[in-house]
C-alpha cells in the first residue's frame, strides 16, 4: 500500500460535505451523471461521486488510485 495515496484519499473521501445533499444531486443532474435509484432517494450518496469531482478540478489530483478509492468508499465497486 502506498501511504501517500491512502493519506490523500483520506483527506478527500468526504470533502464535498461542504455543500448539501440537494446541491450535490443539483450537481449531478447538471452533469448528467448516471443517478441510480438509491442515490435519488438519498441525495448523500452522491458525495463520494461528488467529492471525486472536487479532488480532481479543485485540488488537481490526477491519479486514478487515489479518485477511484475517493469514488467508492461508501458503494464500492461491482
Amino acid at each position: 500500500i502506498d501511504a501517500n495515496k491512502v493519506k490523500y484519499a483520506s483527506l478527500f473521501h468526504d470533502i464535498s460535505a461542504i455543500i448539501n445533499a440537494d446541491q450535490m444531486h443539483e450537481i449531478a443532474r447538471k452533469r448528467k451523471m448516471n443517478i441510480d435509484t438509491a442515490e435519488t432517494q438519498y441525495h448523500f450518496i452522491l458525495h463520494q461521486r461528488i467529492s471525486k469531482i472536487i479532488a480532481k478540478e479543485y485540488f488537481f489530483i490526477e491519479d486514478e488510485d487515489i479518485l477511484s478509492v475517493i469514488e467508492c468508499h461508501t458503494t464500492l465497486k461491482i
